[in-house]
């Protein structure tokens, strides 16, 4: 609370990295309901195609707007040096599996998500493939408790001030606490 920003919630900063995952899912969902690409260059080498033909291509590609924003282009060489089997070329725009940021886009939102809502990656069942297991649950779950919840509880507690007695609110304390005051054993 010391550092927090009066009337901006913790998650605030996290909101920027939320936008950025779903932008990336949507972008991806649009990309293979496109059929995997991102547009395509429709190009010809035909000497013998008509100005009208051409137009009617061109305006054809145009307006066949893909899914999203996705969009494709049309070229007519006009070549007399052209094979009639390698005078129409389809080129897809842009494979994503050159380079698919898609993954890492994805783990960096999952760490920013975690670090938002100061979550343990352990203690809410996700991994970000940086360690081979979880570590030590009980030790992940007293250091949790005595850190994150118990200042949110006594944040929570400064309602008590304004309540009477008989409605203040009481959090227990769990056994694995380290809050908790452990007898001493005799020897």
């Amino acid at each position: 609370p010391a550092q927090g920003i009066y009337g901006i919630p913790q998650y605030y900063g996290g909101i920027q990295s939320a936008l950025l995952n779903e932008d990336a899912t949507l972008f991806r969902r649009r990309y293979y309901k496109n059929g995997a690409h991102m547009g395509f260059i429709f190009s010809m080498a035909d000497p013998n195609l008509s100005d009208a033909d051409e137009t009617a291509l061109k305006n054809a590609i145009r307006d066949s707007k893909g899914v999203g924003n996705f969009r494709s282009l049309f070229f007519n060489f006009r070549s007399n040096k052209a094979d009639a089997e390698k005078s129409i070329k389809i080129t897809p725009v842009g494979d994503i599996s050159t380079k698919d940021e898609f993954e890492r886009i994805k783990k960096i939102t999952l760490n920013d998500m975690l670090s938002m809502h100061r979550a343990q990656e352990a203690l809410s069942g996700q991994s970000s493939g940086d360690s081979a297991g979880f570590g030590d649950l009980d030790k992940i779950t007293r250091a949790y408790y005595n850190n994150e919840v118990v200042p949110l509880q006594l944040d929570v507690k400064g309602i008590n001030n304004y309540l009477p007695a008989a409605q203040h609110i009481e959090f227990k304390e769990p056994e694995y606490s380290d809050l908790n005051p452990t007898p001493k054993e005799d020897a």
